[in-house]
């Protein structure tokens, strides 16, 4: 064929045909990267999050283990107290003492927790309210409250 002469169409379609082969070859190829990609990132993510689990539990049984190991301290601590006082009281003196101490310190400190919440919780409700009222003497020179008063 000479060169410069025009192809035929069919000889087009073929060379088109092709080419739309390869770059449908191509497009799977970037396809099943992408695709690759996304698996890989995935299961990233789940190592990483099975590995904070794992790490949130093993710093919660620290956390249990020292507090467990100070209560015991203390309560040794205070049965070596009143044996030398006493020897002749009992060995879990110290085991109730501390008991005792513990949970009024969870008592108290919850009791101080819901305090403090509950008036935290009423002074933002006064202060919206005062900021309505507010807002309404200086739109219409009065709030609810004078209004409510003077009818």
């Amino acid at each position: 064929m000479d060169p410069g002469a025009e192809a035929s169409p069919a000889h087009a379609f073929a060379a088109a045909a092709e080419l739309l082969g390869e770059l449908k070859a191509y497009v799977a190829y970037y396809a099943t990267a992408q695709i690759d990609s996304l698996k890989l990132t995935l299961r990233k993510a789940g190592i990483y999050a099975a590995l904070g689990v794992v790490a949130a539990i093993a710093g919660g049984t620290l956390v249990v283990v020292a507090t467990a190991l100070l209560i015991l301290g203390i309560s040794n601590f205070i049965n070596f107290l009143f044996a030398l006082a006493s020897p002749r009281l009992t060995p879990w003196i110290g085991e109730l003492i501390t008991g005792l101490l513990l949970l009024g310190a969870i008592g108290g400190g919850a009791w101080f927790g819901i305090t403090h919440f509950l008036k935290a919780s009423r002074q933002r409700t006064v202060d919206k309210y005062e900021r309505q009222r507010h807002q309404q003497r200086v739109e219409y020179g009065h709030d609810v409250k004078e209004r409510a008063r003077h009818g």
